[in-house]
């Protein structure tokens, strides 16, 4: 921390408790000398006018951590509950505050849980790049390695992902903004590959069951490893897609040998 920032957090402390200061409590407050504070900030109004400006383009420190503890209330209950089950109310109880600072912070529902999934949901480029003609190794690879972080992080939700009728998958498509389902933009890009000759002659259908196969086994053996950090998950992801498009060249060679 600089002297100039030492200074206007000691200065909002002090409006915080008795609204006001002299410039020698001041000085007394920032830990350092009055001829100091006079030479950074030579009249008291100057002072008050910068720390006016500062409380303007930034949100405090108190704002901030309530954000993230919402936040982090909203990614713990995602990750026992799932989506469904995350309401307001529900995210609110969990985070230790009340519903109306809940929406005074984020707006809605929907604004917050994108936020709070953000980090771990596979980027809008990532989507995008599925209607692409983009090799498979560049298209897969970063969506396999947010969907077994997904997955791995998220396991409680992913349990109930595959219960039959849960909600939960819907949910998910909904908070991805993603055109159709998951899988049908999956498949359809597959498709693409199999009749650009890179996935031989494969089924598209099967082809995406095998590649969500993969990312759900990867999270499950994640569970009882050491955490991965982000570039692991990277490496794990471009190790299985590699795999999984030779296993897929590999199978179409055999089935066409059988014939």
């Amino acid at each position: 921390m600089d002297t100039d920032e030492q200074i206007l957090d000691a200065a909002s402390r002090l409006l915080a408790r008795f609204g006001g200061f002299t410039m020698d409590r001041l000085a007394s407050e920032a830990a350092i000398s009055r001829a100091a504070l006079l030479r950074r900030f030579p009249r008291k109004s100057k002072l008050l006018a910068r720390l006016e400006r500062e409380r303007q383009a930034r949100p405090s420190r108190r704002a901030l951590a309530t954000r993230e503890r919402i936040l982090l209330g909203a990614r713990r209950f995602v990750a026992r509950r799932g989506l469904v089950a995350a309401t307001v109310e529900a995210i609110a109880s969990e985070a230790g505050v009340d519903p109306a600072t809940v929406l005074r912070v984020f707006g809605d529902r929907q604004s917050l849980v994108q936020e709070a999934m953000a980090e771990l949901l596979p980027s809008e480029d990532a989507w995008a790049r599925l209607r692409s003609h983009d090799s498979a190794v560049e298209v897969l690879g970063p969506l396999a390695s947010a969907a077994i972080r997904f997955t791995t992080e998220y396991a409680g939700m992913t349990a109930l992902m595959l219960a039959p009728s849960s909600g939960e998958a819907a949910e998910l498509e909904r908070l991805l903004d993603v055109e159709g389902s998951v899988w049908s933009a999956l498949s359809a890009y597959l498709a693409s590959r199999v009749e650009a000759g890179e996935l031989g002659a494969g089924d598209p259908e099967e082809l995406t069951a095998t590649f969500v196969g993969i990312v759900l086994g990867a999270s499950i053996v994640n569970r009882h490893q050491p955490r991965l950090d982000d570039a692991g998950y990277r490496h794990q992801a471009e190790r299985l897609v590699r795999k999984f498009l030779r296993a897929a060249k590999a199978t179409t060679k055999d089935e066409a040998e059988s014939h």
